[in-house]
């Protein structure tokens, strides 16, 4: 996965999040508590920078080059602050995806059940079973698949 597309991602989401905070799906509710869980722990200045760049109202995030004439930095230099700023925040998301992990599972429909551990002899008696079984019954198992 390219560096920190989670980050970017969620700060794309960034300002639909709050122009639609009325209107937003139980995932999406879920999924603004970790933006803003993870948003809360980056400094000011942090937050500022990722903000001028992604928390765009009326379009796609502003150009790298932009940001860079306006900050009177190279576009060398911003581009590695961004990418600093990012990996911060993708850590700050790592955990607070960890801390509302149950809320979205709920949301999302999804059961936390514990996996049933198989023996390797269990394992074995299963794939020789289904191994000696038909080719009928095999096709109708994994029609689902398609």
């Amino acid at each position: 996965m390219a560096r920190n597309q989670q980050a970017k991602f969620f700060l794309r989401k960034w300002p639909y999040f709050d122009q639609n905070i009325n209107y937003l799906t139980d995932v999406e509710k879920v999924n603004i508590k970790i933006l803003y869980t993870a948003l809360k722990q980056l400094t000011e200045s942090q937050r500022k920078l990722l903000a001028e760049k992604y928390r765009v109202f009326d379009g796609l995030p502003i150009n790298d080059s932009v940001l860079a004439r306006e900050r009177g930095i190279t576009l060398k230099e911003y581009r590695e602050i961004r990418i600093i700023y990012e990996s911060d925040f993708q850590a700050f998301l790592n955990e607070a995806k960890e801390k509302y992990k149950e809320q979205f599972n709920k949301a999302m429909g999804i059961q936390s059940v514990p996996a049933e551990t198989l023996s390797l002899k269990e394992v074995n008696r299963l794939l020789k079973e289904f191994n000696e079984s038909p080719e009928q019954e095999k096709n109708e198992l994994f029609s689902w698949m398609c």
